[in-house]
């Protein structure tokens, strides 16, 4: 049972879109737009080897995407974006074996920063850059095992 895996690259890509042409509320239309988006992504781990429980960093997942959106919005004539990128890391924090040694449990902080844009300056509109920072917590544990006494 080799839980050894090296150098693991996820991608990801994510396309949506929406028809807003033909909204209205109470019969009036409004000036809504059909919107699209676009997100791409990649999470890279250079080393997977959860049986070397003393190195931590080398367990660290790294991740990056960036997204546009077309947005619904269309304000004096003009289409409202927005697009950002974004990068972060899984930092594990507890690795240890299942009851019966057949997989293994990792928890994870996850801190991610974020820069997006949304709007545009034509038309005297405004543009909003946001610079987003994350943190979170992932718990993998084992839930709802059946217990099992000799």
């Amino acid at each position: 049972n080799d839980k050894k895996k090296q150098n693991e690259l996820i991608l990801t890509l994510d396309i949506k879109g929406q028809d807003w042409r033909k909204y209205s509320i109470f019969g009036q239309q409004d000036s809504l737009q059909n919107s699209f988006s676009f997100a791409a992504g990649a999470a890279f781990t250079p080393l997977t080897d959860l049986n070397v429980r003393k190195k931590r960093l080398a367990k660290v997942e790294y991740r990056t995407g960036f997204r546009f959106a077309q947005t619904n919005l269309q304000l004096n004539g003009e289409p409202i974006a927005e697009y950002g990128m974004s990068v972060g890391a899984g930092v594990p924090l507890k690795i240890r074996k299942t009851r019966d040694n057949s997989a293994f449990i990792l928890s994870k902080i996850n801190l991610s920063v974020e820069y997006f844009k949304r709007g545009t300056l034509n038309g005297s509109l405004l543009q909003e850059n946001h610079l987003r920072f994350t943190l979170g917590i992932t718990f993998e544990d084992e839930w709802f095992q059946k217990w099992k006494f000799d």
